[in-house]
Parts: structure tokens; sequence; C-alpha cells
């Protein structure tokens, strides 16, 4: 079975990754990039050292669309905005 696991170099993704290649399983990670500081290091060196491929997908014009207008919109309106909420649905959930 292949799978695909979220990667961002940090102990949960790195031993699910681990354990499911141990497994049997063929397992390889994503990462999203979603802004010009995104650091992806840890997920590159995580996938190196698994042996696994990594994909990077380009999320920062999404991110830009959906999260940091939301937030301006909704903080210029003296709204408390969350951005989690919306990075989840249009980003995150759509991209992976």
């Amino acid at each position: 079975m292949k799978i695909l696991v979220g990667m961002s170099g940090g102990v949960d993704s790195t031993y699910t990754a681990y354990k499911l290649k141990n497994e049997g399983h063929t397992v390889e990670g994503i990462v999203l990039e979603m802004h010009d500081y995104t650091d992806i290091s840890a997920a590159k060196k995580t996938a190196e050292l698994l042996d696994i491929k990594l994909h990077i997908v380009d999320c920062r014009e999404l991110f830009k669309k959906y999260v940091i207008s939301d937030f301006i919109s909704e903080y210029s309106l003296g709204h408390t905005p969350n951005p989690c909420t919306v990075c989840n649905r249009y980003v995150k959930i759509a991209e992976l």
C-alpha cells in the first residue's frame, strides 16, 4: 500500500513515516510551502534519512489569496480572525 504522509520534519510525522515504512508500506512525504519563510529543511532531511520521496507543494499563492487576505479583511473590520480554519479548509486539506 502506498501512503502519503504530511511531513514537517517533527517527531510525529517522522515517526509515522518511519513506522509505516518499517511495516512494509511504500511511503512518500509531502510538505506544503505556505509562504516565503516556510522552513522545509527538516522535512527534506527526514525524507532523506528515511529514504522516501518528498513532494513539495507550493501553496504560497493560495495562502495569500485565502488566509492572508481574509486575515487583513477581518482584522480591519475589528473582528478576531482565525487563520487556521481558513487555511485548513482552503489550503491544507484542498492541496493534500
